[in-house]
């Protein structure tokens, strides 16, 4: 799949900090097929038209299961506790 990357709330700070798992999540990322994420995206607006619901316009869902899939990720972890970590964020604005 085609990609552009963006630093999305210090996120250059703490992949940078951590080589390979930067290069397991571009591996990763470069890996997802774009028909793979259409697949994906019809089946959950089939199982959502089943259960009575709306259809999903956009295709995060999708992406995220399919995120999931690797590794057992979990994207619900909160930034603080990197923060917490004790990263400096010396180019941050929050000091």
């Amino acid at each position: 799949m085609k990609r552009e990357t963006y630093s999305h709330r210090f996120a250059d700070v703490i992949l940078n900090s951590d080589y390979d798992l930067k290069k397991e999540i571009e591996q990763v990322i470069t890996d997802i097929s774009i028909a793979e994420v259409e697949e994906r995206f019809a089946a959950l607006n089939v199982e959502r038209l089943s259960e009575g619901k709306r259809p999903a316009q956009g295709k995060q869902s999708s992406l995220n299961l399919i995120f999931r899939g690797f590794c057992g990720w979990n994207f619900n972890h909160s930034l603080s506790s990197f923060l917490k970590s004790g990263l400096a964020l010396t180019d941050s604005p929050l000091g």
